[in-house]
């Protein structure tokens, strides 16, 4: 009997995974910083590329397999050691995704099994930085590399917007995957998780120049990021912003003192912007948020789809309510005259209905557990609750993101972690920066300090 050309592509493909996997853990678990890089690299290749290569085996691989399944793995290990509380509660929702995969895989089958793959990144990331070791000298430089791949996201929407007002062909690449990048208008060539990063660049960009470090493009990216996303016009994420900027008024003396020159900057870049660009693009602009701004069918959509999944659409049994559906049952449901095959887009509802109830209420916890912990020591510290409030509204309407998942696995890890498996340097690198921070003498060193020091 011979095996035929899948069989040998699946077994090769087993060998390489024997080799690559324990491989990559082995490098995660040193370096636990490599969990970030890589999956900022990967959003950065989406974000130009649209689609990145698919490998089909027992079900389809996608390169951000290759990074996050291993981080799961490590992370579901070092959790069970964890003693810290809040790497329970990740660990509790890793749990429960893997149950919810599992029972998809037993009733339905592997081909559905890309249904999860979302939510794998999302909780996956989470876990990992929950229970993983990582000096603040490097959480900084994660600072450095989120606003760096906000630069390509910035390079890659102004390509696209050229291209769009030229009429080049190329500008049919993204106009025929409207539904992964925004809903079908010709200026939306970001989808809402890259324009999130642009929100969260705009955050640091102003800690950076509250504090007067960072490169030229850390201190001013806001005024880029701020009128590409009003050229996105993806309303949730205006909302977000705003909100976020209205918490950061309220907690940092420095940006309300600023505020006023900050906005002059924006408008001076927008007015600078249209000089350049030309009336045709403005009156893109214009009819396209005329356009927006009358538009409720979105709206509708997702409302209909709600009620659905938390009436006929929602789990009937306790086992079901406790712990979900299983990953493969779809989302197929009657709206607007058709059948449709989407997820609700609303992470709450979405989250119910595959890891139940319990999934909920851990998230929830883990959210209350982040905003608890009381820690100013790093920028990501510094802006705790304004990332905080940027998720919660932002699953309201879309679903997660690893970078989601990313921001708030270093956010819970501002815990002292009691982890046996955290290596003596990075321990004995957190200790020596903890030092340098605490020493708040004329010309030590401190990148970011609580506003009470920077007022001082």
């Amino acid at each position: 009997m011979f095996m035929t050309d899948k069989n040998i592509i699946i077994i090769l493909a087993g060998l390489v995974g024997f080799i690559w996997l324990p491989l990559i853990c082995s490098i995660l678990w040193k370096r636990p910083i490599v969990g970030a890089v890589v999956p900022f690299l990967f959003t950065g290749l989406e974000a130009i590329f649209i689609n990145l290569p698919v490998l089909r085996l027992v079900t389809n691989i996608y390169p951000q397999d290759l990074i996050f399944v291993p981080m799961l793995i490590v992370g579901l290990i070092k959790g069970f050691y964890s003693r810290s509380g809040i790497s329970k509660i990740a660990l509790s929702l890793a749990i429960l995704l893997v149950y919810s995969i599992v029972r998809g895989v037993i009733l339905i089958g592997t081909d559905q099994i890309g249904e999860s793959r979302e939510d794998l990144y999302f909780f996956a990331s989470i876990l990992f930085f929950a229970t993983s070791s990582i000096s603040r000298i490097d959480k900084d430089r994660l600072v450095g590399y989120i606003c760096n791949l906000g630069a390509v996201l910035i390079l890659v929407a102004i390509f696209r917007w050229g291209a769009t007002i030229s009429g080049l062909a190329i500008a049919s690449l993204w106009a025929e995957t409207a539904s992964q990048i925004g809903g079908g208008t010709p200026l939306r060539v970001l989808n809402a998780s890259q324009a999130l990063i642009l929100a969260i660049v705009s955050i640091l960009s102003i800690k950076f120049r509250s504090i007067n470090r960072g490169s030229w493009w850390h201190r001013n990216a806001i005024y880029f990021t701020v009128p590409a996303l009003l050229i996105l016009q993806h309303r949730t994420i205006w909302i977000i912003t705003i909100i976020a900027l209205t918490i950061l008024v309220l907690q940092d003396r420095q940006f309300r003192r600023k505020f006023y020159s900050y906005t002059l900057g924006i408008v001076t870049v927008i007015g600078i912007g249209v000089i350049i660009i030309g009336a045709k693009f403005v009156g893109i602009i214009k009819s396209s948020l005329e356009a927006s701004s009358q538009s409720e069918d979105t709206l509708l959509w997702r409302l209909q789809g709600w009620q659905y999944f938390l009436s006929e659409g929602a789990p009937k049994s306790m086992h079901d309510i406790l712990f979900g559906l299983p990953y493969g049952t779809g989302w197929e449901r009657y709206q607007f005259g058709s059948f449709v095959d989407f997820p609700p887009h609303n992470f709450y509802i979405q989250e119910y209905l595959r890891i139940g109830l319990l999934g909920i209420i851990f998230l929830f916890l883990l959210y209350f557990y982040v905003l608890k912990i009381h820690s100013d020591r790093t920028i990501w510290g510094s802006i705790k609750n304004e990332m905080v409030a940027i998720q919660l509204i932002m699953f309201i309407t879309y679903s997660s993101s690893p970078i989601l998942g990313i921001i708030l696995g270093l956010l819970a890890q501002d815990e002292p972690i009691e982890n046996k498996f955290a290596s003596e340097d990075d321990r004995m690198t957190s200790k020596s920066y903890s030092r340098i921070l605490n020493f708040q003498s004329a010309g030590s060193p401190v990148l970011f300090t609580s506003d009470n020091s920077n007022t001082q």
